[in-house]
């Protein structure tokens, strides 16, 4: 509009131009916000959009400091405790456990109430949605399927986080994407490759095979030896992990000692953070009674971590606004 040229980096499309042609697919992202971890990415078409959520293990409405004080976000728990919301409300917005993949048909659900990622009818359309999405991780070499204190690892180094994506030695996105793509479903069948892959020498694949185990739950019950030796790992994330992963398994009170430990020997704001974190989701906040704030916070973003727990927080609880005093 202003005849200025766009900069070669600039990847949008200048819609004014006479030969402006609209995209084909749109893609979107959603990592951490303030200190809720997330990782989700997505791929829309004219018709379809296709999510895949890479966390299936955590609750659309997650705790957020961020969101939980907001009126909407209050009235919404006050509805759900009072068993005020409809079946699909619930389903959509309370549920514990998100699919690993939603595929919306937006021509005959423009709301996107109905995931129909399972069943045969839509077959074709989820495996072209796939396919789209996977080839565009691939492309832009996604930093995303590094664990975040990673992240704050090579950030710190004097190498980019994008320097470091750019090459499959450094970052083997060959092998991670399919290896995290059947670690979010769930499937039983995988336990083999997930508990070989636990011994892999790159870090990223090992966090991974672990990643696999924790959502599958107790179903990863011959793993637990495997999961034990993941506890000594060299990388943080894959500690964390693993630990989580044989709480499932009966071991609960023991994880959350190892890592409450985590958190108190962190290197960082984003380790100790995801150790918090993981606390979280064992929801058994009284674990942290005994250490004081100075010893398992390394940041602002575990600080937020650590108070949600000093309050009781649960995940899975009543829904009670746990950041007010």
């Amino acid at each position: 509009a202003a005849g200025i040229n766009k900069p070669p980096s600039m990847q949008a499309q200048d819609v004014l131009a006479s030969d402006y042609r609209p995209r084909r697919v749109a893609y979107a992202a959603r990592d951490r916000c303030d200190e809720t971890i997330d990782f989700i990415r997505s791929a829309r078409t004219d018709r379809f959009l296709y999510i895949r959520n890479y966390h299936p293990f955590r609750p659309h409405l997650q705790p957020s400091r961020y969101k939980d004080n907001k009126i909407l976000l209050k009235r919404l728990r006050e509805m759900r405790n009072a068993g005020a919301l409809t079946e699909s409300q619930m389903e959509l917005l309370f549920r514990k456990r998100r699919p690993a993949e939603e595929l919306y048909d937006l021509n005959q659900d423009p709301f996107e109430t109905r995931n129909v990622a399972t069943g045969s009818k839509y077959a074709e359309p989820l495996n072209e949605m796939r396919s789209l999405l996977d080839t565009h991780l691939l492309r832009t070499r996604d930093a995303g399927f590094l664990p975040e204190p990673l992240i704050a690892e090579i950030a710190a180094s004097e190498q980019t986080i994008h320097q470091y994506c750019q090459t499959e030695s450094s970052y083997p996105l060959q092998d991670i994407l399919p290896l995290a793509n059947a670690a979010i479903t769930g499937d039983s069948q995988s336990l083999p490759t997930l508990q070989q892959r636990l011994g892999h020498p790159h870090r990223v694949i090992r966090f991974w095979a672990a990643m696999g185990l924790r959502v599958l739950g107790d179903k990863a019950q011959p793993a637990e030896p495997a999961l034990r030796r993941a506890l000594q790992d060299s990388d943080g994330s894959v500690r964390i992990t693993a630990a989580v992963a044989l709480a499932s398994l009966g071991h609960q009170a023991e994880m959350g000692k190892l890592l409450v430990e985590e958190a108190a020997n962190a290197s960082g704001d984003a380790h100790a953070l995801w150790s918090l974190d993981a606390v979280k989701y064992l929801d058994s906040p009284s674990v942290i009674e005994g250490f004081s704030m100075n010893e398992l916070v390394k940041g602002p973003y575990s600080a937020r971590s650590y108070d949600y727990l000093r309050k009781g927080g649960l995940v899975f609880g009543t829904g009670t606004d746990y950041w007010n005093p």
